[in-house]
């Protein structure tokens, strides 16, 4: 269906342009299928994802040929707007190292994905290195590829300090989530309110863009200070890849209903493609470190 919808989308476009199906891989080893539109006297192609299309077209919803016209018209509303119309610019050796920030995805899930780009584990995960852009009202990522390296000759080192400097100055938010719920809900009588709020202390760990937030694990001393504050190890939940949960709580035995809680959530609250893990991790004061629990 993909390379028919292709075909329709090139016959109203013209020869000026190449048009193709592509199926691309994600985080977790989801693949999406998309349209790739290019004007033949551009470098910078978008990919337009059509799996919601094609479902509509299964349905009888649409018609093939109704696809292609939506998919023109987002193409050429894309281009109006001339969102990141430069980005043939940006990925300089420059801007690569002013804009990289690490990425934390899980390990064996994107196993074949890590084969062809630079990264460095870190338990269970492993950090990649993307490049954010933000134009107007929308975001896009790119990530950094070995072939990209090579070309733009830039090696690991230099990428890993840069994305190390750049990710910490992102602005992380570590936020009380009990502090959260009092806020939003601050009309309700004081005593619904405590029992609202019972259970150990909690919070929201992630950056102000809140996109790929759950990097804030790779710079320990933010959960070094939790610990001391309460005197306790802090437990540690993978929400998804954009944010984690810090657990303020003295019982080892409760590591098991933790694991319970993640998988849960993950199987059925989180999308596939923004999973991190399936395990509890927990700072250590003693060893000052994050471990698996």
């Amino acid at each position: 269906m993909d390379k028919i919808i292709a075909q329709k989308v090139k016959e109203l476009l013209g020869s000026e342009y190449e048009v193709k199906s592509q199926v691309v891989d994600k985080n977790n080893d989801c693949q999406r299928t998309g349209i790739l539109i290019q004007k033949k006297s551009e470098m910078i192609a978008p990919i337009i994802y059509i799996d919601g299309l094609i479902e509509k077209i299964e349905k009888a919803l649409i018609t093939p040929q109704e696809a292609a016209w939506q998919l023109v018209g987002v193409y050429h509303e894309s281009k109006q707007k001339e969102n990141f119309s430069h980005v043939d610019e940006i990925m300089t050796k420059e801007n690569i190292l002013e804009k990289v920030r690490y990425r934390l995805i899980n390990k064996e899930k994107n196993e074949k994905k890590l084969q062809n780009i630079p990264h460095k584990d870190f338990l269970d995960l492993s950090a990649i290195y993307m490049v954010s852009l933000h134009e107007k009202d929308c975001y896009a990522a790119i990530t950094i590829t070995d072939q990209m390296l090579q070309q733009i000759g830039i090696d690991q080192e230099q990428l890993d300090k840069a994305a190390n400097q750049n990710t910490k100055n992102s602005h992380f938010i570590i936020s009380s989530l009990w502090e959260m719920i009092k806020k939003l809900y601050h009309r309700r009588p004081e005593q619904v309110l405590e029992k609202m709020i019972q259970g150990p202390e909690l919070y929201v760990m992630t950056n102000e863009e809140k996109i790929g937030g759950a990097n804030i694990l790779l710079y320990q001393e933010y959960f070094a200070e939790l610990a001391d504050a309460y005197h306790s190890d802090i437990y540690i939940l993978p929400s998804s890849i954009h944010e984690c949960l810090a657990l303020i709580l003295d019982d080892q035995e409760a590591v098991t209903y933790l694991r319970e809680m993640v998988k849960d959530v993950n199987d059925h609250e989180v999308s596939k493609e923004d999973i991190l893990s399936y395990n509890v991790y927990r700072y250590n004061r003693i060893s000052e470190k994050i471990e698996i629990a």
